[in-house]
């Protein structure tokens, strides 16, 4: 389970747990994690650190104190995008049993996985093996240490049991990567070259996606349709004084600049959430404006990739792009669009899919729909 306020991060780690089978559910908010942590076993669980109404501690604690957590002594996992000297000490003493600096690099997330689900890992050689060793210095910082005999994902044979476990196939994997490199043609792409948005790192951006240019941009689209109401939030904050919600919405801001290649709207994002933090007016005052402005810039430069995406999608492809986003309301809208024809014919068959489709929605269940979505006929969105 991924816990985290923002679509856009929950899509970043969806991703790059798909890549070792992992079965994924999301949740965006503590509420809604306590929800289906009530109602369901998991194997491991990340959570946002910080979060609006119930941050991550307050919602790692409500976990703790549930039977199948209990029980099952369920690793819970920090999502922060605060990787300061020290931190991982801090969030242990807080209750979390590891973290994970955000933006997410896959190497990072590759040594929490073999550490917390080892168990349900068969290595396929024992020279493709990951040793992970962690060593406490002096100052009390940790480092992670991770070496591969060859380079490549984590691979491995397993089972499936009924809740979900991690297994991967690599042969299947590597099937799977072959028809996405077949279907490939059938996106737009976006080539380097033009690619050239004042205030975006492109190759910065990459790196954080294993230079997977297409999911890179995937993100990239999140980031830039989110961006209206995160902008609209922030100058309410601004405007009413409210120095709490402003920090949560800067931070998430920080974040989700930096994993696109944006590193000085996240850098002036941060030095924003640390006056929020202490509450000084005046350098939020002085440095605001500023920011929204870097903010807006980037918006403006990535809209004429974005819109010239959009006009070309079918109702069909929209509908795949708010199941990544967890865009309840804009998922209903577009079912029931293409159940009144407006994406071709359908039939009465093709109507029950959609009601199914409807059902998962209702329930937050995004990755169900998403599956459904592809055997359907969304296949192409992938």
């Amino acid at each position: 389970l991924a816990v985290d306020d923002s679509a856009m991060n929950l899509k970043v780690v969806s991703g790059i747990m798909r890549r070792y089978g992992v079965v994924i559910e999301t949740a965006l908010s503590g509420k809604e994690a306590i929800n289906k942590v009530e109602n369901r076993h998991y194997d491991l669980i990340f959570m946002d650190h910080m979060m609006p109404e119930m941050d991550g501690v307050e919602c790692m604690q409500k976990l703790r104190e549930l039977p199948s957590v209990r029980s099952n002594k369920t690793p819970i996992i920090a999502l922060t995008a605060n990787a300061i000297s020290g931190a991982r000490e801090m969030l242990i003493r807080e209750g979390f049993d590891d973290f994970v600096a955000k933006p997410i690099e896959k190497s990072s997330l590759e040594i929490v996985l073999k550490k917390y689900l080892s168990s349900f890992i068969v290595e396929k050689d024992e020279e493709e093996e990951i040793e992970v060793k962690e060593e406490v210095s002096s100052n009390g910082k940790s480092v992670q240490e991770s070496k591969q005999a060859q380079e490549g994902k984590i691979t491995q044979e397993g089972r499936q049991a009924q809740e979900g476990k991690f297994i991967q196939d690599n042969k299947s994997e590597q099937e799977s990567n072959s028809v996405r490199a077949d279907n490939s043609s059938d996106k737009k792409q976006v080539p380097e070259s033009e690619f050239n948005i004042p205030g975006i790192d492109y190759s910065l951006g990459l790196h954080y996606f294993d230079n997977d240019k297409e999911s890179y941009m995937d993100i990239v689209k999140c980031f830039y349709e989110q961006s209206k109401e995160h902008i609209a939030n922030l100058e309410k904050f601004y405007e009413s004084k409210d120095w709490k919600n402003y920090k949560i919405l800067i931070h998430s801001v920080k974040g989700m600049s930096l994993t696109i290649g944006a590193a000085d709207l996240s850098e002036d994002a941060k030095q924003l959430q640390f006056a929020a933090e202490k509450e000084e007016a005046g350098y939020i005052t002085a440095n605001h404006n500023i920011m929204i402005e870097k903010y807006k810039g980037i918006i403006s430069g990535l809209s004429k990739y974005m819109e010239a995406d959009n006009a070309s999608e079918s109702l069909r492809q929209k509908l795949m792009t708010s199941f990544d986003e967890f865009d309840q309301s804009s998922s209903l809208e577009i079912i029931e669009k293409i159940k009144n024809g407006e994406d071709g014919n359908i039939s009465d068959d093709d109507i029950n899919i959609l009601d199914k489709m409807k059902e998962y929605i209702d329930l937050f269940d995004f990755n169900s729909a998403a599956e459904l979505l592809k055997t359907w006929g969304g296949e192409h969105h992938e």
